[in-house]
């Protein structure tokens, strides 16, 4: 019984994409931040629409990932997709509910449009992997505008900031992209890189991420390299039995940009 609460609890936070969210969020209060308009309240009905959007992609994927990901958590049966469409309009809910209560017509319109764009990106952009990839690093580096919403300009650091988000995401995009190359085959008409053109695309987007960051954020710093390698390290040998060297590559990135994000956050207020 408690194993399969765990499941459970742990397949809602899965496909919630807490460690993905959190980039989105922390990307958001870094920018707000840097335009001195930092306010938790702009970040809850963020999170809860990213969250609820996640969760709409899976819905929607349900019959694919039965084939392709059978354990992720709907296809498993960890979480039925009644309760997942459940959490869904809960998420839905408290995210419009919240932003109508900053009476912020734009801030609305805006959580509307990535809404929207999770259900687009499922629909139509998942076949093509140049444009599946463009449309996410896109809409995923949006959330560094929100302080437009709130009548503020952007400087520079939120400029740049942006540009280490796009860059990031779209090579993270395309690692996966080859990662998943065999399961996507039962997208009808996919087109997925090749895969040595592929990962030159992923290494050099993901590069330029990492200097545009050195170059505008952080100084040479023996130690945080240091700390780079340990999380390596340490998800390597976690995971590389379970899992593919492509996955424990993928969320090495993800973790370390996490990291990096952090401590950008903790220098910008």
């Amino acid at each position: 019984m408690r194993k399969q609460m765990a499941k459970k609890f742990f397949g809602f936070l899965w496909l919630m994409r807490i460690p993905i969210v959190c980039v989105s969020i922390l990307l958001a209060m870094i920018s707000l931040n840097f335009c001195c308009r930092y306010n938790f309240s702009y970040i809850v009905p963020l999170a809860c629409i990213i969250m609820a959007g996640y969760i709409q992609n899976d819905i929607l994927d349900y019959r694919i990932d039965k084939i392709s990901a059978s354990n992720r958590p709907l296809p498993s049966g960890n979480v039925s997709v009644k309760a997942a469409k459940r959490l869904y309009w809960i998420l839905v809910v408290l995210g419009m509910v919240y932003g109508v209560i900053l009476q912020q017509v734009f801030y609305l319109i805006y959580l509307c449009a990535i809404l929207g764009a999770f259900y687009i990106y499922t629909k139509y952009c998942k076949s093509n992997w140049l444009l599946k990839n463009l449309f996410t690093a896109f809409t995923s580096t949006t959330v560094i505008f929100i302080p437009i919403i709130f009548d503020e300009r952007l400087n520079i650091k939120v400029i740049c900031l942006g540009n280490v988000a796009f860059f990031f995401t779209l090579g993270r995009e395309i690692l996966m992209d080859i990662r998943d190359r065999e399961g996507d085959r039962v997208i009808i008409n996919v087109k997925r890189p090749p895969v040595a053109f592929g990962h030159t695309l992923s290494v050099l987007f993901l590069f330029i991420s990492f200097i545009v960051k050195e170059i505008y954020f952080f100084e040479a710093d023996i130690m945080r390299y240091i700390v780079y390698i340990l999380i390596v390290l340490v998800i390597y040998f976690l995971f590389i039995k379970k899992k593919s060297k492509y996955w424990v590559a993928s969320e090495s990135i993800k973790v370390v940009f996490l990291y990096d994000l952090a401590k950008i956050y903790m220098g910008s207020g």
